[in-house]
């Protein structure tokens, strides 16, 4: 028998836990009917809102499954899955949603043989498949939704299980099973050189879709135009070849849309762009000591009261600590004293010396320290090297938990004392700037392999017979072998479309991958901190995962949500999500401190229409640069200069950090010129390795003119 959630009393939601969230199951007995004509009055919309200019169309009637037959809950379990591929190559596929949802049927509602149960219009029993059916729960004042999608089945039990208990097994999918359900015939040629999400809408129309006004897709512009289509294919297989040809994310969202969200969207969208939440090993508050030397005794510091944790002689252990200082200080250190049992000094594990920048958190660490003979207790000391000014702040500040062989100062049970006549002048919470407050994780994987990587990339546009191909031959020489992706079927426009497909897909699998690969959630742990999260999240947002090993520095890594699987049942809220790195998604950015550098990040493959206004550098065939102020075409402000070689900024435009970075150097030099652009209605862009840039004043690369 399947587990059962425990009672509650809420109306219209799912009996579970004390604590947790309320989970609503719903089923569209009376479904909308998709394929909204242009007559429908559909409220919200600029077109088709307004009164007496349109019928009333249908909208799908809910009706929720909740409740209780006698004293049993008629929720019994929720199983949802999201889930996503890499295997087949570097680009992401998103695989149909589904959802298992364990019904109580002791009174026969679920059975569609029974024309006397609740479900039954005009003699028709309306349990049966393809209903539409969502799952949602409410946490606060909000209601999330985690799946919609179509009943595919109603299954009773293999064996009986009583005379008093009975239930059906309801399995349902998200729209991903209509759109594969949907064959569009053949037809003549349409839509040449639109945009990917042009062909997205286009495709969704024809399988007779809800229209857009019913909030059921979610479409971005796209980047890349594309061939025209003659159809001829499902639906589904035509959004995922030109979801492929874009390098974008198709996916159904927990409230039914279908979304498509074009290769910009990991570099604009602030959900994935910004962390949304911070997991880690270490949960809990950050805790400080703040000190200040005298001005003339060196080496200032603070010193922990000795613990009466254990250490092992001969035991490997280290220290970890974030310093901060207003005025900042050449360096910090961090140091490991070790006592006996007795309290008697044995010696000092010295860490090394990192400089503490002005007004920035500064990660310091012992290194990996071996505990000396009779070792058993220790202290630890932050100190700052040589004679600072007593005017010199500086904090330390560590996370309370400890990894099992990582030393701890949590300040609960730690007093401090001023060491070389240093002061203490602050004990307690760091602000959470420093080091974002970690929610706990129950598990996490992390491999180190070769799954997502592929560094020879052989592109072809449907219709060509001209293979572009983009290589990486450091990873080739380090790997032994070219691990080869080959497509042969992309609708984009042009081969140089292709060429620069090619590239941007090289740039983000060209290299083994040590990544965060899946992340496990007890929600029911925690709910108050947890809850929020496994509800709220959505594929595609960027959340950061630390993890804090023994022996060595903590490791941090952004990932994005790559897939999302609720398991929900008697004995707890547990929900996975699949992560990929993000740090793969750090292209060029102009005018961003730390993405606008040269050389520091890739350039993003673009395809949008790009108007050039200027050309900057010549270095086709080593032709020599010339210096002398650069204007924009048709007379406007000077954005860039060239001195011997060398671009500066006098707009202080950033892209070229720090400024004199030799563009002739650059590895893509060869045969092309560097053209400074901004956004505009004619040209498109042409790429090179590693490519172009985002909207806005933008890197972009021409064949030399």
């Amino acid at each position: 028998m399947h587990p059962r959630i425990r009672a509650g009393q809420r109306d219209r939601v799912a009996p579970v836990t004390a604590g947790w969230p309320g989970i609503i199951v719903e089923a569209g007995f009376t479904p909308a009917g998709p394929g909204t004509g242009v007559t429908d009055l559909i409220l919200g919309d600029a077109a088709n809102g307004l009164l007496g200019t349109g019928t009333l169309g249908t909208s799908t009637v809910w009706t929720a499954l909740n409740g209780y037959i006698g004293d049993t809950p008629i929720v019994q379990a929720v199983t949802i899955t999201r889930s996503s591929t890499r295997q087949q190559g570097p680009l992401t596929t998103y695989e149909a949603g589904t959802a298992t949802i364990v019904l109580a049927n002791s009174d026969g509602r679920f059975s569609p043989e029974n024309l006397a149960g609740p479900y039954v219009v005009s003699g028709q029993t309306q349990v049966r498949p393809m209903i539409p059916i969502r799952v949602r729960a409410t946490w606060g004042s909000l209601a999330y939704s985690l799946f919609t999608g179509y009943v595919r089945s109603w299954a009773p039990p293999t064996a009986q299980l009583g005379p008093d208990y009975d239930y059906t097994v309801v399995q349902a999918t998200d729209a991903f099973c209509v759109l594969a359900g949907v064959t569009i015939p053949a037809a003549a040629l349409s839509g040449v050189g639109e945009l990917s999400g042009a062909r997205v809408a286009r495709i969704l129309a024809a399988a007779g879709w809800y229209a857009t006004a019913q909030g059921l897709s979610d479409i971005d512009p796209g980047q890349s135009a594309v061939q025209g289509t003659t159809f001829g294919a499902t639906a589904l297989s035509l959004l995922q070849l030109t979801a492929d040809s874009e390098v974008a994310d198709l996916y159904i969202d927990g409230s039914g849309r279908v979304t498509f969200r074009d290769r910009h969207a990991p570099l604009t969208d602030a959900r994935s762009t910004a962390v949304q939440a911070v997991f880690g090993d270490r949960p809990g508050a950050l805790w400080q000591v703040q000190w200040t030397g005298d001005g003339v005794t060196a080496t200032p510091g603070a010193q922990s009261q000795q613990v009466s944790g254990v250490v092992t002689p001969g035991g490997t252990y280290q220290a970890s600590a974030l310093f901060y200082s207003p005025q900042g200080w050449s360096n910090g250190q961090l140091n490991i004293l070790w006592f006996t049992s007795g309290g008697g000094f044995i010696s000092t594990g010295a860490g090394p010396q990192v400089p503490i920048p002005a007004g920035a958190v500064t990660l310091v660490t012992t290194g990996t320290l071996t505990a000396p003979a009779l070792a058993a207790r220790y202290t630890i000391v932050p100190q700052m090297t040589g004679t600072p000014a007593s005017s010199v702040v500086m904090n330390a500040a560590w996370n309370h938990g400890a990894a099992a062989s990582e030393l701890s100062s949590n300040p609960g049970p730690w007093t401090w004392s001023g060491n070389n006549n240093a002061t203490v002048t602050n004990l307690g919470t760091a602000p959470a700037a420093w080091y974002p407050a970690e929610l706990p994780y129950a598990e996490i994987t992390r491999p180190d392999d070769d799954t997502t990587m592929a560094n020879d990339i052989q592109a072809t546009i449907n219709g060509s017979a001209n293979m572009q191909q983009a290589k990486d031959a450091a990873s080739i020489a380090r790997f032994l072998f070219p691990r080869s992706y080959e497509r042969s079927d992309l609708i984009l426009a042009s081969d140089t479309d292709a060429l620069g497909w090619a590239q941007y897909v090289l740039a983000i699998s060209r290299n083994d991958e040590s990544r965060f690969d899946a992340l496990t959630l007890q929600a029911d742990a925690d709910p108050d901190d947890l809850f929020p999260q496994v509800l709220g999240r959505e594929l595609g947002d960027r959340i950061q995962v630390w993890r804090h090993p023994p022996g060595t520095a903590p490791i941090s890594k952004d990932c994005f949500i790559r897939s999302i699987t609720h398991t929900i049942t008697v004995d707890g809220w547990v929900t996975e999500w699949g992560l990929q790195n993000a740090a793969r998604y750090s292209f060029m950015v102009l005018g961003d401190p730390i993405l606008g550098q040269l050389g520091a990040n890739a350039l993003a493959f673009l395809g949008l229409p790009l108007l050039p206004v200027l050309r900057v550098i010549d270095v086709d065939g080593g032709e020599d640069l010339q210096d002398g102020l650069h204007r924009d075409q048709r007379g406007g402000v000077p954005l860039i200069r060239v001195h011997a070689g060398r671009l500066s900024d006098p707009a202080g435009l950033g892209q070229d950090r720090p400024l004199g970075r030799d563009l002739a150097a650059h590895p893509s030099r060869h045969h092309r010129a560097l053209i400074l652009l901004q956004p505009g209605a004619h040209e498109r862009d042409q790429v090179i390795h590693p490519s172009t840039v985002l909207p806005g004043v933008a890197w972009h690369v021409n064949p030399a003119q």
